[in-house]
C-alpha cells in the first residue's frame, strides 16, 4: 500500500511540476470504471481542459480500495478516481466538479464526490 501511495505522489508532483499549481479533484465510484468509461471522461476532459483553460494535459489515476484499505479509512470497497487539472480558479474548479459528476452520471457510474484540494510544489 505504502508503494502506492508513493507512486501517486510521484506522478502528481511530475505533473505539477510541469504545469504549475493544480487542483485535484477525488470521486467515490463504487464499480470499476472500463477502459471505455475512463476513455469517454478523458476525452471530455481534455475538451474542457482546452477550451476553459487554454491550456493542454490532465492526469487521471484510478485507485482500488480493497477490502484493507477500505477498512484503514472506515469506508467501502470500490474504486477512487482523481483528475488532476493545471488550473486553480474557484470559477473553473466548481465547473469542472459538475462537469465530471455530470459525466459519471451520464455513464451510469454510480459515485460520491470526495472534494477537490489545490496541489502544488510540495504536493
Amino acid at each position: 500500500m505504502a508503494i502506492q501511495v508513493g507512486i501517486f505522489m510521484s506522478k502528481v508532483s511530475k505533473f505539477v511540476s510541469e504545469h504549475g499549481p493544480s487542483t485535484m479533484f477525488s470521486f467515490k465510484v463504487f464499480t470499476k470504471p472500463t477502459t471505455m468509461d475512463l476513455n469517454i471522461i478523458k476525452t471530455g476532459i481534455s475538451l474542457y481542459v482546452r477550451m476553459l483553460c487554454e491550456k493542454d494535459g490532465f492526469l487521471c489515476i484510478v485507485e482500488k480500495v480493497d477490502e484493507e484499505m477500505a477498512e484503514l479509512i472506515q469506508d467501502y470497497r470500490g474504486y477512487i478516481l482523481n483528475i488532476i487539472l493545471p488550473v486553480k480558479s474557484e470559477e473553473l474548479i466548481e465547473r469542472f466538479l459538475g462537469e465530471i459528476s455530470y459525466s459519471l452520471n451520464h455513464l451510469k457510474l454510480k459515485h460520491e464526490v470526495l472534494g477537490f484540494k489545490e496541489v502544488e510544489d510540495n504536493v
